[in-house]
């Protein structure tokens, strides 16, 4: 029982805190997918870390030891509660936050969440000592459990009940009993070991008939690497084109879980009769929804990428639990399949945004997983059989070559839909942000246009006929909006200059409306976008007045410009950011819109755009104008293909009576159309999947 507990409410920990610390960081860094992705591989990385300190401990010391210096530690992390990470580490707006974040976690619970992940391995050792001949690896099964258990509880638990100071405290409060549990795990091994000679290490105990090959070792790496490259490829898929919030990160991260544990727990479990055929035919779904993408909805892209991503996850722990080898190399096996994690991370994560030019990571999944699995069923037999042992099972020759034959094909489709996407594209650049593209479109006609594309969400167009060129399209066209906010404001109608705020650039196509003496400032927190709209878009070099594009996330900017010199005084405010298909969920929330209002002038106006084909904001903006007794209003324009008109709906807020009232604004009001009620969201409280749109 005290392993039992011990481990479930480690591993809950362990799985909780992430979800915790990346909802604290995800405004602070852009509150874009790669947060998330950055976040994870750092857990990886402390998993790493942990299993190393496992092994170490366990391999050196005897148990009596392990015992004493680990409860020590535990009990100097107590020092580093609770795990709420400093303001102090906001970014400064330049360069890619990546190591930032990595440093702000290291720092906020690296020490805690290092020693707590080694639980598992651990007493998992202390447990094969306590019972001899027990085997430990259904604790695994039971960690993951309880890890699932962690992840599941948050959006449905936690997030929505408790202030995200308040998950901390819970946290930390867990992380003490914690602590009491371990003690009576090592207690009870004390107990068991008293009396008996403890002065021999693992490692003097060790048979050297167990050894295993560097081979065997390289596959366990590369299966988990596999996995955990999966689970990231996919997850960015899905919140690419929807919007990054803990909620849809938690559904492939359980299931992945969930792989664990159904391979460990049992081997009856992982059939290769039924799990291998299931394997291709996930890859052969994985490959059409890519080419299908464009077609698909929100639930079909969540079910099918995460449905496959588990099938495919399942395959390599599956296999990695065949692999698994005598409790007298447990921790060491746990060790190299937490390096695999972390290469499956950096491979994302370092490796991908600065080497390829578009989301490839999933494709290069496929190809390696499949190779992987033929080398894992025609190379390695199961742990309990020597690798010089003679084959039971011969596999084939035409039958190696009709796999061969498969990948090949496979790696076609794959290279062709890679080929496809970058079709008519100027240039396609990779970041920390995700991937910008600038697509041009119909050369030599009347209707030659650059499009930016994030995704499949498109940013902004731009016709290049010589009469079509300085027409706004898209979400930005005269009677947009936006578009009715400048050009009929009283001050633009009155000849007076306007001072303009604008939360996001895209291509540049609002800067259309600065004309002489107006002064329009872009915050914008990917600085490929600058470059982008300056060097395919010339929206900012055909404006009349002045433009200034300062690179940064807005909110943040926007505090620090309060702190620093007081209100802008912008007579417009528009809130046009978007990650994915939706706008960050932090430039949503009531302490946000508290600091767009102190920005704008009494008789502003705020233009909030919430265009988006997964989530309904309405009402959420509509609650945010009601708890500041702001009147708002909404505005919706049709799409026209002919054009490059989108359809988009902006909601205004305004205590401008004089605009509100003006026969040219009243006549494009649209009546609120939405039966749901108000949503606030605070930053303790911002629940995405109360406003999905299936």
């Amino acid at each position: 029982m005290p392993y039992l507990f011990t481990i479930t409410i480690s591993a809950f920990l362990v799985f909780q805190v992430q979800p915790v610390i990346a909802k604290y960081i995800l405004p602070w860094f852009g509150g874009t997918p790669s947060i998330w992705t950055a976040t994870l591989l750092f857990f990886q990385l402390g998993l790493l870390c942990g299993y190393a300190y496992a092994h170490v401990i366990a391999r050196y010391l005897t148990a009596r030891q392990q015992v004493i210096v680990h409860l020590g530690l535990l009990v100097v992390c107590m020092l580093l509660l609770p795990i709420a990470p400093s303001e102090a580490f906001k970014p400064d707006g330049t360069g890619s936050p990546f190591l930032d974040i990595i440093t702000l976690l290291t720092i906020t619970v690296g020490a805690p969440y290092a020693l707590i992940s080694a639980t598992g391995p651990l007493l998992q050792s202390w447990y094969a000592l306590r019972y001899e001949g027990s085997s430990p690896y259904r604790l695994y099964a039971l960690s993951n459990l309880g890890s699932m258990l962690g992840l599941v509880s948050y959006p449905f638990l936690f997030e929505p009940i408790f202030k995200l100071d308040t998950q901390t405290w819970l946290w930390s409060s867990g992380f003490v009993l914690y602590i009491g549990l371990c003690g009576w795990a090592g207690y009870n091994l004390f107990r068991y070991l008293k009396g008996t000679d403890t002065g021999l290490t693992p490692r003097a105990r060790e048979k050297a008939s167990t050894k295993l090959k560097p081979a065997r070792l390289l596959l366990w790496i590369a299966l988990a690497a596999c996995g955990s490259l999966f689970l990231l490829a996919s997850t960015n898929r899905i919140t690419q084109d929807i919007a990054p919030a803990p909620f849809l990160w938690i559904i492939p991260l359980t299931l992945y879980l969930v792989s664990f544990i159904i391979a460990f727990d049992s081997p009856r479990w992982y059939d290769r009769r039924l799990w291998i055929p299931l394997f291709f035919l996930s890859i052969t779904g994985i490959i059409s929804m890519l080419y299908l993408d464009d077609d698909l909805g929100m639930i079909e892209q969540v079910i099918g990428f995460c449905s496959a991503m588990f099938v495919i996850c399942m395959t390599c722990h599956g296999e990695l639990a065949r692999q698994k080898p005598p409790p007298e190399h447990l921790t060491a096996f746990y060790l190299l399949v937490s390096v695999g994690g972390a290469v499956g991370g950096l491979f994302v994560n370092v490796f991908a945004p600065y080497v390829l030019n578009g989301y490839w990571e999933l494709h290069i999944g496929i190809l390696i997983s499949m190779l992987l699995m033929g080398l894992s069923i025609t190379q390695f037999r199961e742990a309990h059989e020597a690798d010089d042992a003679p084959q039971t099972a011969k596999i084939g020759i035409p039958l190696k070559i009709g796999f061969l034959a498969i990948v090949l094909m496979a790696g076609g489709f794959l290279y062709r839909h890679i080929q496809d996407e970058l079709a008519q594209m100027l240039t396609s650049q990779r970041n920390f942000y995700g991937v910008l593209r600038v697509r041009n479109s119909e050369p030599g006609t009347t209707r030659h246009r650059h499009s930016m594309h994030h995704g499949n969400i498109v940013h902004g167009t731009q016709f290049w006929h010589e009469d079509e060129r300085k027409r706004p399209t898209s979400y930005y066209t005269k009677h947009s909006g936006l578009g009715i906010a400048i050009r009929q404001h009283p001050r633009r109608m009155q000849d007076l200059g306007l001072k303009v705020g604008i939360i996001g650039l895209g291509a540049g196509t609002i800067a259309y409306y600065c004309n002489e003496p107006d002064y329009f400032r872009f915050y914008e927190i990917n600085p490929v976008a600058e470059d982008l709209a300056r060097n395919y878009f010339s929206f900012i070099d055909d404006a009349e007045g002045k433009i200034e594009v300062i690179i940064g996330d807005g909110r943040i900017m926007m505090e620090r410009e309060l702190e620093a010199s007081g209100s802008q005084n912008y007579d417009v405010i528009a809130v046009d950011a978007f990650s994915g298909d939706a706008i960050p969920m932090h430039l949503l929330t009531t302490q946000a819109f508290a600091l767009y209002f102190k920005h704008l002038k009494s008789d502003g106006i705020l233009a909030v755009h919430i265009s988006n084909r997964f989530v309904e904001l309405i009402p959420v903006v509509r609650g945010q104008a009601n708890v500041f007794g702001y009147p708002s209003v909404k505005f919706r324009t049709k799409k026209d293909r002919s054009v490059a008109r989108a359809r988009a709906t902006w909601i205004i807020m305004t205590h401008n009576q004089e605009f509100l009232t003006h026969r040219r604004v009243t006549r494009y009001m649209r009546t609120w159309d939405n039966d749901q009620p108000d949503v606030v969201w605070t930053d303790d409280f911002s629940n995405l999947a109360g406003v999905l749109d299936f």
